[in-house]
């Protein structure tokens, strides 16, 4: 008791004496721009975006329809100030649509402009979330503008993902990533899938307590357009029913290999044991197959899943993603009415379209993600698509159809140690489990037809004797290796001998990308400029230059001297610690969690950052 009454006296203290940040003035109290900071804004996002939870690179709303717009930044970077606002696109002194406010330790209204959202209070965040209704027919397009605070006196303001532009149409509720896109990328890159699973008791209220729960295997691949696994109002076919019923990839994985041409990768990984860890697996795409899709069932449940649907690695530039992350919120497969995690089997009759799971959608209590308050669902799981490889594939060379060889499963599942078995497979009243073969360790696998391969006969190799001695072998010529001087140009190598009757092809590379800013903030420092290999050479092609340019860049004289600048030292902090349990057993309390200083700032040096950071905890309501 004296521990919480402790904790609950330094809520208090944070949050009345925390400082918030000031935007715009007396003149304009709708200004975008932080009222205390001297400093013009840095370029760029920083990797802070907005976006509508739910939804993948959305570009449309649906009039009079309730959104969830997230505020957040890429890991390890937080922040501590925002201000988000929604404008006409025709008339950017107009607001469009209404906000209300989620978290109220967070998140407030800015005074006098009742259409902007600010911070309450400036701990350390790494996302808000506040609720948006859109605006009537015949508004038009909308802008979301946010600024945010990353510390001190730096920010960042409406670059980039900084900006959402959202028009008027039908609704997009789907994990797509405009695949309609025309794919003109060179090259066959491999890409890590990691599936990080988020789902647990401590982050989900109404957690299926007890024994049971789980991801069962991820399953999916990378195709072409002309082919979809599952998308949102769309029907579950027998394989993904069997994927969101059972947890059982055999059904999806033979529909998906019947494709044919239209598969380049069957990706597949085993599940999680409890639902805690990552699953991961390798894949490859090309122009043709440049969509990715996967699924996972989260049990036990009726026949809910998470994945992505169509996420296109290609970019408009002809090139392809380097990293693209996911955040994943639940859907019904539209197949079994239950609406609990262990509801008795109840078939959906006649079948509906797929279709998402929020906190007002069941509006019934007894669903586990249901919110009278519409507090936004936390995201389950995340996927991250990672490319690590690009295959030297021309443009010209015509491009593979078939199925990849590639079908590896690098699965993150739960590690089995001697004497545990992997738990069964929850089976629900009326539904049979597939059936299942030994694998010869012990454990049980579903079973597959076997592959009849015909016997490969090798005829013997033949090796005809040396015609030449090796007294009288010719000696190889080497050309003299030249090795440029420091700052010399080596863009282009001179190309090697060409070998006869194989085409010759030179290497390609993009532009260089702008320079990046001075590493310095002030006195001399270094500026950095980066391209990338679109085609590597063959057959004694022109090789590459260099991927990477520096030049020096010299700013105005700091305003300390050498000595003083070597005693400044910038603070360093620990990692987050876990999350402390709520601070209420029931309703809507607070959670926090610590990390300590490494190393204190020293002179000049950047000041340490908060070392409490607290969030929102909610627990069934409180019985009166």
């Amino acid at each position: 008791m004296t521990r919480l009454l402790l904790f609950f006296v330094f809520f208090l203290s944070v949050h009345h004496h925390g400082q918030c940040y000031d935007f715009g003035s007396v003149d304009n109290p709708c200004g975008r721009e932080p009222a205390t900071i001297d400093l013009p804004k840095r370029e760029g996002s920083n990797g802070y975006t907005i976006a509508l939870e739910g939804h993948v690179n959305p570009t449309t709303y649906v009039p009079g329809k309730t959104y969830h717009v997230t505020l957040r930044s890429t890991p390890p970077v937080s922040f501590k100030g925002f201000f988000l606002i929604a404008l006409r696109e025709d008339d950017i002194e107009r607001s469009s649509g209404t906000f209300r406010i989620l978290d109220n330790i967070q998140s407030e209204v800015q005074p006098d402009c009742p259409y902007a959202i600010k911070d309450h209070a400036s701990m350390t965040k790494t996302r808000i979330t506040v609720e948006w209704t859109a605006p009537p027919i015949g508004t038009g397009c909308v802008l979301f503008k946010a600024t945010v605070i990353q510390r001190k006196k730096v920010w960042f303001m409406d670059d980039g993902d900084l900006t959402l532009r959202l028009c008027e149409g039908d609704d997009t509720n789907s994990n797509s990533n405009d695949e309609s896109l025309d794919c003109c990328a060179c090259g066959s890159p491999k890409y890590k899938i990691t599936f990080e699973g988020m789902w647990s008791s401590r982050t989900h209220r109404n957690f299926p307590g007890g024994y049971g729960d789980h991801w069962s295997d991820l399953i999916g691949a990378s195709h072409t357009r002309d082919y979809t696994i599952w998308e949102y109002d769309g029907m579950s076919t027998p394989g993904v029913k069997q994927v969101a019923e059972l947890g059982s990839p055999i059904a999806l994985e033979r529909e998906i290999r019947a494709q044919g041409s239209n598969i380049k990768t069957v990706i597949t990984a085993p599940g999680l044991w409890p639902a805690i860890g990552n699953m991961t697996a390798l894949f490859r795409t090309n122009r043709t197959h440049n969509l990715v899709s996967v699924l996972t069932m989260l049990g036990p449940s009726p026949d809910w899943c998470v994945g992505i649907s169509k996420a296109n690695l290609c970019t408009e530039d002809c090139g392809w993603e380097e990293m693209k992350v996911f955040d994943l919120q639940p859907w019904d497969a539209g197949t079994d009415s239950g609406l609990t995690y262990r509801a008795a089997n109840a078939p959906t009759r006649p079948q509906e379209p797929i279709h998402a799971i929020s906190s007002s959608f069941p509006a019934n209590e007894q669903s586990p993600f249901y919110s009278s308050s519409r507090v936004p669902i936390r995201p389950l799981a995340r996927i991250y698509l990672e490319r690590i490889e690009l295959r030297d594939t021309s443009c010209d060379e015509p491009v593979n159809t078939g199925e990849d060889d590639l079908n590896l499963n690098h699965g993150g599942g739960m590690m089995v140690k001697p004497g545990m078995t992997k738990p069964p497979m929850m089976v629900k009243p009326g539904m049979t489990k597939p059936p299942m073969m030994n694998k010869g360790n012990g454990e049980d696998a579903p079973t597959m037809p076997p592959k009849q391969m015909p016997p490969k006969e090798m005829p013997p190799k033949e090796m005809p004797p040396a015609q030449v001695p090796v007294e009288q072998m010719p000696p190889k010529e080497m050309p003299p290796k030249v090795m440029p001087g420091t700052g010399e140009e080596v863009d282009p190598i001179p190309a090697r001998p060409r070998r006869p009757g194989r085409p010759v092809i030179d290497c390609m590379m993009t532009e260089f990308g702008p320079w990046s800013e001075c590493s310095s903030t002030c006195g001399k420092g270094t500026m950095v400029r980066k391209r990338m290999i679109k085609q590597k050479p063959r057959n004694g092609g022109v090789k590459c230059g260099k991927t990477k340019e520096k030049k020096r860049c010299t700013l105005e004289r700091c305003p300390r001297n050498e000595q003083q600048r070597n005693r400044d030292r910038n603070c360093k902090m620990d990692k987050w610690g876990d999350w402390f349990p709520c601070s209420v057993t029931c309703g809507e309390g607070v959670q926090k969690r610590m990390r300590r200083v490494k190393k204190p700032a020293r002179g000049n040096g950047r000041p340490c950052e908060a070392t409490i950071e607290e969030r929102v905890c909610f627990n069934p309501a409180c019985q009166l």
